[in-house]
């Protein structure tokens, strides 16, 4: 997201604003402060710099966006949402602002469809971002939309074969019945990412759900499990998994 904003970046500049020193700063030197806090994941900086700098200049729409990312990154999503809407007015065709603002967007359920207009925006303002095609892709596929597989085909060569490229297309081939189609997608990421957790569970619902194989889906069930680990992150998906090997034993 951050290589969007162009600026050089000033290590320092960040420690002196929040010193309450910032006031001799130009507009310019708080952003690049903001982005470098932004780069370290100090989002509570990147907030209170850019709140700053928008008092100098109310306007400025890369800071208004940047503070929309901070606020998310805090889970402050209701206060990131109304930024980057005023973002977004401010001026239409900047590429950050409307992603942001489709990221936002896919975010809360049942706004796919808002988020996709956003992201359509986006991939106009830069027709060839893997990030915008692959989010895309991923809203296609909630949906079950055919522009799924458009949008797979238009990434750059080296992304079509990103792990998460591959689930995405196993998943829209597996929705149309094209197995054969859809297992090689999911052989090819598990491959890819033999240390992916998601890789393997992908693996394991098409063989449970789609081609009816229980001992290769109670293996690679077992597989997810072991590389999820004690991953909050996997926790769910490991109950739910546990109980589909059980099933499938019986």
């Amino acid at each position: 997201m951050f290589r969007l904003f162009k600026y050089t970046l000033c290590a320092g500049i960040a420690t002196i604003i929040l010193a309450g020193c910032g006031d001799s700063l130009t507009p310019q030197e708080k952003l690049n402060a903001a982005v470098d806090a932004a780069q370290n994941n100090r989002w509570d900086e990147v907030n209170e710099i850019c709140g700053s700098l928008l008092e100098q200049q109310p306007a400025c729409v890369d800071a208004i966006t940047l503070k929309a990312v901070a606020l998310a990154r805090l889970n402050r999503y209701p206060e990131a949402v109304s930024e980057i809407r005023r973002a977004v007015e401010l001026d239409p065709a900047s590429f950050p602002a409307q992603y942001m603002a489709g990221w936002l967007a896919a975010k809360e359920s049942g706004r796919e469809a808002q988020a996709m207009d956003r992201l359509t925006v986006a991939l106009r303002l830069q027709p060839t971002d893997p990030n915008t095609l692959m989010m895309l892709a991923a809203l296609g596929g909630k949906l079950n939309d055919d522009t799924t597989s458009l949008y797979l085909d238009m990434l750059p060569p080296a992304d079509k074969t990103r792990p998460e490229a591959l689930n995405l297309r196993g998943v829209y081939f597996a929705l149309r019945n094209s197995n054969d189609i859809a297992l090689r997608a999911f052989l090819d990421a598990y491959q890819t990412a033999p240390k992916s957790p998601d890789a393997a569970l992908n693996l394991a619902r098409f063989y449970d759900y789609y081609m009816g194989d229980r001992s290769n889906a109670i293996a690679k069930y077992q597989e997810f499990i072991a590389l999820a680990g004690d991953s909050p992150k996997y926790a769910s998906a490991k109950t739910l998994a546990e109980g589909r090997i059980n099933t499938l034993r019986r």
